[in-house]
């Protein structure tokens, strides 16, 4: 017999949701954010689901942990070979609002 337990109310993922900024890159799923802080109550029901059997179940696919990773030089005239002289800017995926 298998127990489920929930760690994250659809309230949690709702409010997670609705507090992202919009207007942002797609990350590796090349889902809009807007998806997300569009979304209605039947979307956070179905994601709190997922949440709350990832964390039951101690699983999470790949894709849920794929990222992209871009560097920035932070100043162009400095020495480009230098690391410190570079910021990092990550692509995640979109799902990972909690």
């Amino acid at each position: 017999m298998c127990s489920y337990t929930t760690f994250i109310q659809v309230s949690d993922i709702a409010a997670a949701c609705k507090n992202q900024k919009s207007g942002k890159a797609t990350g590796p799923d090349d889902m809009a954010m807007e998806a997300l802080t569009n979304g209605t109550h039947g979307l956070f029901v179905q994601l709190a689901i997922l949440f709350n059997m990832f964390i039951n179940f101690s699983y999470l696919y790949n894709s849920f942990m794929q990222s992209i990773i871009v560097p920035l030089v932070k100043n162009k005239a400095g020495d480009l070979s230098d690391l410190n002289n570079y910021s990092l800017l990550c692509f995640l995926s979109y799902l990972k609002v909690y």
